[in-house]
């Protein structure tokens, strides 16, 4: 068991600049196409095998694609049993200033996030994102290069004046532990749609406590399949702090889009809340959860960059 016991989850997040060597049309949601790109481009690197599914493989969640990229539900797992795959380890995190058309020249930044034991596979997601980039992006295939990798505090992890090398990187942990009682005024800030789902429904506006629950169920997913397979609850003071907090204010507005899946040939609704809301309650059990929330996001499709959100607290809010 790593973290202890199951207080904390490994987590790092890295900055990729990249610079296109051509113009053309990309796409108008940037995170899923790069998400589709980057998954053929790691497949193309990792699997060995080249079976359609990585199910019935024997390296199974053994090589950066199956881990990474599918990440099926073993036999032997304790929890989601019902379900064929878990939670991905990667977030996906575009430049909301990337436009669907670029040209030569045009430059950006793009982050992604590793969680748990997945950062040890940050070779291969650089190998994919450079094999992605010869081979184009979007609906016209613009090639790009990568120019820099730096790390959350601004550290440079590679520069391609300077050859290809990694310098590695030391993981941060996410505390999952409820912090010391304190009251405060606080916001969350939803910077991209929010899609959480009670009783198979989409909430289209959602309040603290639903969001709380779905990211202590997502906290707690992770960290059983990748930070140590730890099988016991996150705190229920979480939820109770949610719940006991008042709501001072929710202008959660729904917006419509929809993603073009290749593999299964039809368009599929990330449609989500965006907005703000603001609490007041007990804001120190609260913190560590929703400042892992920040790193993790929160609801469906968190790996193509939905539901990610900023913590504001006191004037801020």
């Amino acid at each position: 068991m790593e973290d202890g016991a199951g207080r904390a989850l490994h987590c790092i997040r890295i900055r990729v600049g990249i610079r296109f060597r051509g113009e053309g049309a990309v796409s108008r949601n940037w995170a899923p196409t790069l998400r589709g790109g980057f998954g053929a481009a790691l497949r193309e690197i990792s699997c060995s095998l080249r079976r359609d599914s990585c199910t019935d493989c024997l390296l199974n969640r053994n090589c950066a694609y199956g881990y990474l990229f599918e990440t099926p539900i073993r036999e032997t797992d304790q929890v989601m049993r019902k379900y064929t795959q878990a939670p991905h380890p990667l977030v996906f995190e575009p430049d909301g200033a990337f436009p669907s058309r670029v040209a030569e020249g045009d430059t950006g930044e793009l982050a992604i996030v590793l969680v748990g034991g997945s950062y040890v596979y940050l070779p291969h997601v650089f190998l994919a994102l450079q094999e992605l980039g010869k081979k184009g992006l979007g609906r016209d295939n613009v090639p790009y290069e990568i120019l820099t990798v730096t790390s959350e505090e601004g550290d440079r992890v590679y520069e391609s004046s300077c050859g290809t090398v990694l310098h590695p990187l030391r993981p941060k942990q996410l505390s999952l532990e409820p912090g010391a009682p304190r009251s405060g005024r606080f916001s969350l800030e939803f910077q991209t749609a929010l899609r959480l789902q009670h009783e198979g429904e989409v909430c289209r506006k959602p309040d603290l406590a639903a969001i709380v629950a779905g990211l202590h169920r997502r906290l707690f997913l992770l960290r059983y399949f990748h930070g140590g397979g730890c099988t016991e609850q996150l705190a229920p003071r979480f939820l109770d702090a949610a719940h006991e907090a008042v709501m001072l204010g929710n202008t959660l507005q729904w917006e419509d889009a929809k993603r073009s899946s290749t593999r299964q040939r039809r368009s599929i609704p990330i449609g989500g809340a965006v907005g703000r809301i603001v609490c007041k309650g007990d804001i120190g059990v609260l913190e560590p959860l929703l400042r892992a929330g920040e790193d993790v996001h929160v609801g469906k499709n968190a790996t193509f960059g939905l539901g990610k959100f900023r913590l504001l607290m006191g004037d801020e809010s």
